[in-house]
C-alpha cells in the first residue's frame, strides 16, 4: 500500500513523516472529530524512518517535502500481527492452564506470560518491518527578485 506523506521535520538520523489527510474525505466521515489521524496536534501520525535505510538519491529530504511511502503490508494484516499474535498467546496460555487443570489464578498467570511472549514476538517483527520511501516531491520556494533584493 502506498501513501503520500509530508516531511515533518529531519534530524542527524531520522526522517519524521506525518501523513497527508483529505479534509473533504474527514467531513464525510463517520468518525469526524473524533479520529486521532485528523488532529494535527496528535503525535499518532508521525511516522519516524531511521535515514541509513532511506536511498541516498532521494537524500536530502527537507521539511515539506511531499513523499511517497510504501508499506509492504496491508494495514489489516499488520494490525492482525500487532493485536492477534499477543491474543493467540493469551488464549494459549489459558487453554494450557485448563488442560493441565491448574488453579484459576496460576491459568491467567501462565496466559499472561504466553502474552508476553506474544507480545515480545510482535517487537521482534516490528523490527524487520520498515517503511521505504519511493519517491520525493521537492518543496520548491521561489523567492522573488524583490525578496533577494531585500536580503542582500
Amino acid at each position: 500500500m502506498r501513501e503520500l506523506m509530508t516531511v515533518k521535520n529531519v534530524d542527524e538520523r531520522y526522517v519524521y513523516l506525518s501523513l497527508n489527510v483529505d479534509k473533504v474525505a474527514c467531513a464525510s466521515c463517520a468518525l469526524s472529530g473524533s479520529c486521532s489521524i485528523q488532529n494535527e496536534s496528535s503525535k499518532k501520525g508521525i511516522f519516524k524512518i531511521d535515514k541509513r535505510n532511506v536511498n541516498q538519491d532521494l537524500l536530502p529530504l527537507m521539511p515539506g517535502d511531499l513523499v511517497v511511502v510504501d508499506f509492504k503490508y496491508n494495514p489489516a494484516i499488520l494490525s492482525l500481527i500487532v493485536y492477534g499474535i499477543p491474543l493467540a498467546g493469551f488464549i494459549l496460555g489459558t487453554l494450557i492452564g485448563y488442560l493441565l487443570k491448574l488453579s484459576d489464578i496460576v491459568s491467567f498467570i501462565l496466559a499472561l506470560v504466553f502474552t508476553g511472549v506474544g507480545a515480545l514476538l510482535t517487537r521482534i517483527y516490528d523490527r524487520k518491518y520498515k517503511i521505504e520511501i519511493i519517491d520525493v516531491r521537492r518543496n520548491t520556494v521561489t523567492i522573488s527578485t524583490e525578496t533577494t533584493e531585500q536580503l542582500s
